[in-house]
């Protein structure tokens, strides 16, 4: 019989592959417009953290991390195809400062400040996306986030060891993406219903 560590990893195996799918699909149905800059950053992000899981042995950690690469590489060339070409300079700031600070996460070796620093970056690839639905709120689709937020709560859930260093990541990309989610829900459908009823 599965313990319930075992069945929490099926089911975030699971749950992501199911949001990997309705969000490809969300995007060659072009409901979903990706922005390229974000998938720059967060691409190079995770192949970071799975080379480092890979040099760590960290198998588990690996297989969660080639999952996710698997992911955001196919969403990269995606977006290399149907993104919107027309980034702000705010958008190009952020792809700036989230480049640079992968320099250091690179060179430390101190986990406590490399958490950090790929939490920082992970934060600052969201930007270019909040950007993106207030200009265009017809570029996201909500159903898909909403499932990746209930994909941290499981991952968090399965934890081991809970500490700062385990939290701290989880912990900001679920806010982050809630933050996405309600911007979603401002952009596309509150403020549109609003301008309808004036």
């Amino acid at each position: 019989m599965l313990d319930y560590k075992t069945s929490l990893v099926i089911i975030w195996w699971l749950n992501s592959l199911i949001t990997s799918a309705l969000f490809i699909r969300t995007i060659i149905k072009k409901q979903t417009i990706p922005h390229l800059y974000s998938q720059i950053i967060w691409t190079i992000t995770v192949t970071i953290s799975f080379l480092w899981q890979v040099y760590d042995n960290s198998w588990v950690g690996t297989w969660i991390l080639f999952l996710i690469d698997c992911w955001v590489i196919t969403i990269l060339f995606l977006s290399i195809k149907y993104w919107i070409k027309e980034p702000t300079k705010w958008d190009k700031i952020f792809l700036t400062l989230a480049l640079v600070s992968m320099i250091p996460r690179i060179l430390t070796k101190n986990p406590l400040y490399s958490v950090i620093l790929v939490t920082f970056i992970d934060v600052l690839w969201y930007f270019p996306i909040l950007n993106k639905i207030k200009r265009y709120p017809n570029s996201e689709v909500l159903y898909p986030r909403i499932i990746w937020n209930i994909s941290f709560i499981t991952w968090f859930i399965w934890l081991n060891h809970i500490s700062i260093l385990s939290a701290l990541y989880i912990t900001v990309s679920f806010s982050m993406n809630f933050i996405v989610i309600f911007s979603i829900i401002y952009f596309k459908y509150f403020r549109l219903w609003t301008l309808k009823i004036r």
